[in-house]
């Protein structure tokens, strides 16, 4: 993927979580297969920079997590 393909990815990701999605949500919306290389390349980038945020964020390995884009969400 070249740098402009996995921003378009994480605009468009961004795009579908402003209503909370699970990672099997997202990565079906993405048409992605391979977990480790969606977390890795998209998901945890924009977790890091703020854009999303956990659901259940003192249980990021709970199997109710979703993420939802920050700049949309109603504070």
């Amino acid at each position: 993927d070249t740098p402009q393909d996995v921003e378009k990815i994480r605009e468009s990701l961004l795009a579908f979580c402003e209503q909370a999605r699970s990672q099997q949500e997202i990565m079906r919306y993405l048409q992605l297969a391979d977990r480790k290389h969606f977390r890795r390349l998209y998901l945890q980038p924009l977790l890091d920079s703020g854009l999303l945020a956990m659901t259940v964020p003192d249980k990021p390995t709970s199997r109710y997590q979703k993420y939802i884009a920050v700049a949309n969400r109603q504070k």
